[in-house]
C-alpha cells in the first residue's frame, strides 16, 4: 500500500471529512437548483472547502477510482458554490490531475480569467499526452478513454465497462472507422440493441466517414450484390441473426453496445447465438463489448467461447449527477429534499407550494410540476395506464402554456388518427 492510499483511507474514514464533503455537495447542487428552495443549512466557511480541497489532492494520487471520484466531486462542488474566497486553479488542477479533460475545458471557460499560466502550461502538456487527431481536430481523452483507446489497437476481445457518458461509443466508432479507412478488405458489424441507438450508431459513423468512397454503410441485413471490399453493418441482434441466415459472411470486427443485454431473456440468446456464429466462422474475429458499470465479462467470453478477453474498466463518472430524494414534508404543501452523495445522503432545503402532495395519486405530477417544468424533464411511470393517467394530471397545470407546436400536432392527430385519440384535441385545449 502506497503512502497516499494510506493517508486517502484515514482521510476518507474521519467523520469530519464524510459531514463537510456532504455539505458542499448540498451547497453544490443547491446552486444549481431552482430558487424557489429554501436551504435549512449554513454556508461552509472558507477553511472547510480548503481541507476538502487537500483531502481531494491526496485522493488524486491514488489509483483507486471511488477516491478519484471523491477528488474529482470535490472539485467541481468547489467550482459549482461560486465562493470568490476559494481558489479556483486548485480545481483546475485537480481536474487536470484526474484527466477529465471535459470537465477541465468548461470550466476553464467559465473561469478563464482565473486560471494561472503555470495551470494552463500543465493544462496543455496533459491534453497533449492524451490527445488524438480526429480529421482536422486534436481531441483530448479522458485517462480512461486513453487507456481503452490504446487496448482497443492491441487485444483481440475486449470490454469497456464504464458509466454513462464515460465516452465508449465514441471511442470504438472512431476505431472502427479508422480501421476501415486504412484495410484494403473489411467487414464489421456494430450491434445496437435498440432501433433508436441503431440509427444514432448509423448517423455517427456516416458522419465520421463523410462519405467516403468504398466503404458501405448499412443497416439492412443484406449483402451488396456489387460485393465491395469495405463493410460496416449497424444491425440488432435480430438483424444480425438474419444475415448470418441468409449469408456466409464472417468479420474482421464484430463490437456489441449495452452487451449488459445478455441478460435479457429470449434477445440475449440470440444475440449469444449470433456472437457464436461469428467467432466459429473466423478465429481470429476481434471483439468489442461496451456496457455502463457491467461485470461477468469473462463468463460471458466463456459462454460463447471465446477465450483470452480483456477487461478496460472505470468506476469514475464523467458527469455530475443531483440524485435527490423527495418526500412530503410534515408542515402541508411542502416538500422536503434530501441529497444523496457518494458518502450518505444529506438534508438540502425545502419547497414549498400552492400545490397539495398528500394524496398519492396525483402527487408524481405535483412534484413533477413544482421542480421541473422550468425545462425539459422526462418523468418515468410504471406502465401505459399510468403514463396516460400522469400525463392528464401534467396536462391540467399545462393546458395554457401556448405551445403551438403543440396544438398543432393535437390537430394533426385528431384529423389524421383519430378524434377520440387521447391526445387529440379536446385533450390539448385546443378549439
Amino acid at each position: 500500500m502506497t503512502f497516499a492510499l494510506d493517508l486517502s483511507r484515514r482521510l476518507e474514514t474521519h467523520q469530519a471529512f464524510r459531514s463537510d464533503f456532504d455539505r458542499l455537495q448540498a451547497e453544490a447542487a443547491f446552486a444549481t437548483l431552482p430558487h424557489t428552495i429554501e436551504s435549512r443549512r449554513g454556508g461552509m466557511d472558507r477553511q472547510d472547502v480548503l481541507r476538502l480541497m487537500y483531502c481531494a489532492g491526496v485522493f488524486a494520487q491514488t489509483d483507486d477510482e471511488t477516491l478519484r471520484a471523491l477528488a474529482q466531486a470535490i472539485s467541481l462542488g468547489a467550482l459549482l458554490i461560486g465562493r470568490d474566497d476559494i481558489p479556483v486553479d486548485a480545481s483546475l488542477r485537480l481536474l487536470t490531475d484526474l484527466g477529465n479533460f471535459p470537465a477541465l475545458t468548461y470550466a476553464e471557460a467559465r473561469h478563464e480569467p482565473v486560471a494561472t499560466i503555470r495551470q494552463a502550461l500543465r493544462a496543455a502538456i496533459s491534453r497533449e499526452v492524451n490527445g488524438i487527431d480526429v480529421g482536422s481536430e486534436r481531441i483530448a481523452l479522458t485517462d480512461f478513454q486513453k487507456r481503452a483507446w490504446d487496448r482497443l489497437g492491441q487485444d483481440t476481445a475486449l470490454a469497456i465497462s464504464a458509466p454513462t457518458s464515460a465516452g465508449k461509443s465514441f471511442l470504438v466508432i472512431e476505431h472502427l472507422c479508422r480501421t476501415a479507412e486504412r484495410s484494403a478488405i473489411f467487414r464489421a458489424v456494430y450491434v445496437a440493441p435498440t432501433r433508436a441507438l441503431l440509427w444514432e450508431v448509423y448517423a455517427s459513423i456516416q458522419r465520421r466517414l463523410n462519405d467516403e468512397v468504398g466503404i458501405r454503410v448499412s443497416t439492412v441485413p443484406t449483402i451488396d450484390p456489387a460485393a465491395p471490399e469495405r463493410q460496416i453493418f449497424v444491425l440488432t441482434q435480430e438483424r444480425l441473426q438474419v444475415l448470418l441466415a441468409v449469408s456466409t459472411i464472417d468479420f474482421d470486427l464484430v463490437i456489441v453496445d449495452e452487451a449488459q443485454n445478455f441478460s435479457d431473456g429470449a434477445r440475449g440468446m440470440i444475440l449469444q447465438e449470433c456472437l457464436e456464429q461469428a467467432i466459429a466462422r473466423r478465429a481470429d474475429t476481434r471483439l468489442v463489448l461496451l456496457a455502463p458499470g457491467a461485470e461477468g465479462f469473462e463468463t460471458v467470453a466463456d459462454s460463447i467461447g471465446l477465450k483470452g478477453l480483456k477487461a478496460s474498466v472505470s468506476l469514475l463518472p464523467s458527469v455530475i449527477q443531483n440524485r435527490i430524494l423527495v418526500s412530503r414534508a410534515a408542515e402541508p404543501r411542502t416538500l422536503s429534499l434530501r441529497l444523496l452523495t457518494a458518502l450518505g445522503s444529506t438534508s438540502l432545503g425545502v419547497v414549498q407550494s400552492h400545490r397539495g402532495f398528500d394524496h398519492p395519486a396525483s402527487r408524481l405530477a405535483a412534484v413533477a410540476l413544482e421542480l421541473g417544468r422550468t425545462g425539459g424533464s422526462l418523468v418515468y411511470a410504471t406502465g401505459p395506464k399510468d403514463a396516460e393517467t400522469v400525463a392528464l394530471q401534467l396536462h391540467q397545470d399545462c393546458r395554457d402554456s401556448g405551445d403551438k407546436v403543440l396544438e398543432d400536432l393535437a390537430q394533426f392527430i385528431e384529423k389524421h388518427i383519430h378524434p377520440r385519440y387521447a391526445l387529440s384535441p379536446p385533450w390539448s385545449g385546443v378549439a
